[in-house]
C-alpha cells in the first residue's frame, strides 16, 4: 500500500466514523420511540432535542450535561460515537485494500446497522423492522455493487449469494427460535398462597393489556402471545370477567385473541378486565426473539450463508460466558449494596443482536 494511502484512509475512516456515529445516536433514540431522524445528521439532547455540535467533545466539556438545558446527556452518546469510528478505523485498514472502496463502504454500512440495532436492543430489546429489513435491502443492493463481500466474481452471482444467504440465514435461525420455543418456552410460577391477578387495559386503547400476577410480576400481552399456538393457564378456582363472577371447575386458559374457561371460549374483544386469584400460572415466552431473526437475514445478505454459519454458531458459543457473567455480576455487585458496573437488562433478559455481531467479527476477521 502507497504511504499516502496509509495516511489517509485512517483519517477518513475516523471522520466517517465519527459523523456516522452522530448520526447513530440520533437514530437510537428516535427509532424506538417511533419519531423522525429529521433534517440534522448529529445527535440532539433527548429532553430539549439541542443539537450538540461534536458529540463526544460537548458530552466531554460539559460533562455529561447539556448545555442548554443543564439535563444529563446519556452516556451512550460517547460510546456509540467512538465506537463507530474504532470500527470504521479497523475495516479501512483491515479490508479496504483487499474489497475496495464500495466494499469497504458496505461493510461500514453493515457495521453501523449492527451498532445502531445493538444499543436499541440493550435498552428496549427489540430489533426494529426498519434496521432489519432496510438492512436486508441494502445488504443486497451491495451484494450486487460490490460482489467481492460475497466472494462472488459478477453482480449476478453477488445478488444469488444475498439472496441465498439472506434465505438462509432467516429459515436456519426460525427453525432455531422455533424449537427453541417448543423446548424451553414457558415460564412456570408458583405461589406458597393465592395472589391476585388481573387482567387489563390500564393506560386506554391504545395502551398495551397488561397480565398482572400479585405485586410484582407483569407481562404485556403482546409479548406473551407472539404465535397463534401460544398458550398461558393459571391454576384458578372462580374468575371476574367484568365483574361477572363464572366458577372455573378444570382450567382457564388465555390464547391470542381470547379466554377459555373449561372449554368454554371468550373472545378478547368482548372482555375489559378479567381478576381474581391464581396459585400457579403457566406464561409462554419466545426463547430468541423473531428480530433477531430479521438481523441474522440481514447478515446473510451482505455476506452470505458462510457468514450466517459462523456468526449463529459464534454467537450460541458465547451465551455460557455471558450467564456466568451475569451470575458473577448478581453475587458480588448486587450483595452488599455496591452497584454494578453495567446495568441490569430488562431483568434475566439478554440482548442476543451483540453476539450475532461480534460472530460476524469472527467470521470478517477470519474468514473474509
Amino acid at each position: 500500500m502507497e504511504p499516502f494511502a496509509l495516511v489517509l484512509i485512517p483519517v477518513v475512516a475516523l471522520a466517517a466514523g465519527a459523523s456516522v456515529g452522530s448520526f447513530l445516536n440520533g437514530l437510537i433514540h428516535n427509532i424506538p420511540h417511533g419519531l423522525k431522524t429529521g433534517s440534522s445528521k448529529q445527535a440532539n439532547c433527548p429532553d430539549c432535542n439541542r443539537p450538540l455540535k461534536i458529540p463526544i467533545v460537548s458530552w466531554l466539556i460539559q460533562r455529561g450535561k447539556c448545555r442548554g438545558c443543564g439535563g444529563r446527556l446519556p452516556r451512550r452518546i460517547p460510546v456509540v460515537e467512538t465506537l463507530t469510528a474504532a470500527v470504521f478505523l479497523a475495516l479501512g485498514l483491515l479490508f479496504f485494500p483487499k474489497i475496495g472502496i464500495i466494499g469497504g463502504i458496505a461493510l461500514a454500512t453493515l457495521a453501523a446497522l449492527m451498532i445502531a440495532a445493538n444499543f436499541i436492543d440493550f435498552d428496549h430489546l427489540i430489533l426494529p423492522d426498519s434496521i432489519t429489513l432496510g438492512g436486508i435491502g441494502a445488504g443486497l443492493f451491495f451484494s450486487v455493487a460490490a460482489p467481492t463481500i460475497q466472494s462472488a466474481d459478477s453482480w449476478l452471482g453477488g445478488l444469488f449469494a444475498g439472496l441465498f444467504g439472506a434465505t438462509f440465514g432467516f429459515v436456519l435461525l426460525w427453525l432455531i427460535a422455533t424449537v427453541a420455543k417448543l423446548m424451553f418456552g414457558k415460564i412456570h410460577h408458583e405461589f406458597s398462597s393465592p395472589v391476585e391477578f388481573s387482567i387489563a387495559q390500564p393506560g386506554g386503547e391504545d395502551a398495551p393489556i397488561l397480565i398482572k400476577l400479585g405485586s410484582e410480576l407483569t407481562y404485556e400481552w403482546q409479548d406473551v402471545f407472539y404465535r397463534f399456538w401460544d398458550k398461558a393457564r393459571l391454576e384458578t378456582s372462580e374468575v371476574l370477567f367484568n365483574g361477572e363472577l363464572r366458577p372455573v371447575t378444570e382450567r382457564f386458559e388465555m390464547f391470542k385473541n381470547g379466554f377459555m374457561i373449561d372449554g368454554v371460549k371468550t373472545r378478547l374483544n368482548h372482555v375489559e378486565k378479567v381478576s381474581g386469584q391464581c396459585s400457579s400460572a403457566m406464561i409462554p415466552r419466545e426463547v430468541i426473539g423473531h428480530g433477531n431473526v430479521k438481523f441474522v437475514a440481514m447478515i446473510g445478505a451482505f455476506l452470505g450463508w458462510k457468514a450466517v454459519l459462523v456468526s449463529v454458531a459464534a454467537a450460541f458459543c458465547m451465551v455460557p460466558l455471558i450467564r456466568i457473567f451475569y451470575r458473577v455480576r448478581r453475587r458480588f455487585f448486587r450483595s452488599g449494596g455496591v452497584p454494578a458496573p453495567f446495568p441490569v437488562v430488562a431483568g434475566p433478559k439478554v440482548p442476543f443482536s451483540p453476539l450475532l455481531s461480534l460472530g460476524t467479527l469472527v467470521f470478517l476477521y477470519f474468514l473474509l
